[in-house]
């Protein structure tokens, strides 16, 4: 499933975990509940952002890529 999630180009990783949250928190519940962090994580281009103070651009993340939900 695919979703618009907006954050400034100078997010973190810990803003960009809360935009998503907020984004899926208002869909209905399939699967696992919300603990799901703990064995899944954000990842691009094949590295895990599990960094919260880390900043998205530290990763090369730019407008319109996508991250995914491993």
């Amino acid at each position: 499933m695919f979703a618009d999630i907006v954050v400034t180009k100078t997010a973190t990783i810990a803003e960009l975990r809360q935009a998503v949250e907020a984004v899926f928190s208002h869909m209905p519940q399939k699967g696992p509940g919300p603990h799901v962090w703990g064995k899944f994580c954000l990842c691009y281009d094949g590295q895990k952002l599990v960094t919260e103070k880390d900043y998205l651009r530290n990763y090369g993340i730019k407008d319109g890529d996508q991250v995914r939900y491993l």
